[in-house]
């Protein structure tokens, strides 16, 4: 009984260990997603400035209206086959590896290539 009673108590200290490192853990993870956020946040804005100074100098130098903008965005939607309001680029093949890789990260999570090459969207 006794042998039984220290090796219940065993459980429960590694338990409580482990529920502690697990609250560590989840505190790191919120900060991480934090962070994440943050960044997420700072891209939205850049890219909603690039969009808007794009946007004022087409009006200014070119005369593009509104309806020509929205037109131009139902193409470019489009282009994926699907009218989802998002602009989807294709994966492409590592210069290095040769895996297939999405242009969303713009490196290979395979081997780590960078692409410098596209447009100035992908820096965004």
């Amino acid at each position: 009984m006794l042998f039984w009673e220290m090796l219940q108590s065993s459980w429960i200290n590694e338990a409580q260990q482990d529920a502690s490192a697990a609250v560590g853990i989840s505190a790191d993870t919120r900060q991480r997603m934090s962070q994440s956020a943050v960044n997420i946040d700072e891209r939205f804005e850049r890219l909603a400035l690039l969009c808007s100074a794009m946007w004022s100098l087409l009006q200014e130098k070119e005369g593009v209206t509104d309806k020509e903008l929205a037109d131009r965005v139902t193409e470019l939607d489009q282009r994926d086959g699907k009218l989802d309001g998002k602009i989807v680029k294709p994966a492409v093949r590592c210069r290095s590896c040769e895996a297939v890789v999405s242009r969303k990260f713009n490196r290979c999570l395979f081997c780590g290539e960078k692409y410098e090459e596209g447009d100035v969207f992908d820096t965004v």
